[in-house]
């Protein structure tokens, strides 16, 4: 009960970013603002079709959970690739884009479409963007110092990604711990933390867009 609560939370936290995050085709707003905005609301989508579990839902709930991580991976690899400024961040960023579909390929190719992606795939993703998360923090000494950060999109934006991949990365690596000790409803926990996660990295970016102006 506690978990489908806080998953419930978790959705409207989200729905609310994808109503928020409108704003930014009516401000004035980066492009890739307006890009994330369009993947929040593709999020809600698969969000609905995950939802039910039962019959021909189960499988489009695969299918859209695979088609969330690597539309997350193409498009935070996106917005980095306009916020970083180092030439070897971002030629990391590429060949791990390039890894990361080729991977998927792969996956597709061996389980087809009736599989979701195993673990291996959100840490890649997670442990991929905190390279260019960390640099951005890095840079603001050196591009960003007269900037008001706290009524930033971006600062805002880095920051809620930032925490999504750590505390994302924490949670996959305590499953593992979880498993190796045999700890009775582990999976329960596991996704009781994940929505905790998501709900405030909602929080984080719903602040972000709140930031833009006329």
């Amino acid at each position: 009960m506690v978990i489908w609560l806080v998953r419930a939370v978790g959705n409207l936290t989200n729905i609310g970013l994808c109503l928020i995050s409108l704003r930014s085709f009516k401000y004035k707003s980066p492009v890739y603002a307006r890009v994330f905005s369009l993947l929040c609301i593709f999020e809600q989508l698969a969000e609905f079709v995950q939802w039910r579990r039962d019959g021909v839902w189960l499988s489009m709930g695969i299918i859209t959970s695979n088609a969330v991580s690597v539309g997350e991976i193409l498009v935070y690899g996106y917005i980095f690739f306009n916020i970083i400024h180092s030439r070897i961040v971002k030629w990391i960023l590429s060949c791990g884009l390039i890894i990361y579909l080729i991977m998927a390929v792969k996956y597709i190719i061996a389980w087809g479409f009736s599989r979701a992606f195993n673990l291996s795939f959100d840490v890649f993703t997670f442990v991929l963007l905190l390279i260019p998360a960390f640099t951005y923090f890095r840079e603001i000494f050196t591009y960003n110092k007269t900037k008001d950060l706290l009524n930033d999109f971006t600062f805002w934006f880095v920051t809620g990604t930032l925490f999504y991949c750590a505390a994302w990365l924490i949670v996959d690596f305590g499953l593992g711990y979880f498993y190796f000790m045999k700890i009775p409803d582990m999976a329960s926990q596991s996704s009781l933390l994940r929505y905790l996660v998501f709900t405030i990295v909602n929080c984080i970016h719903i602040k972000a867009y709140l930031c833009l102006k006329k």
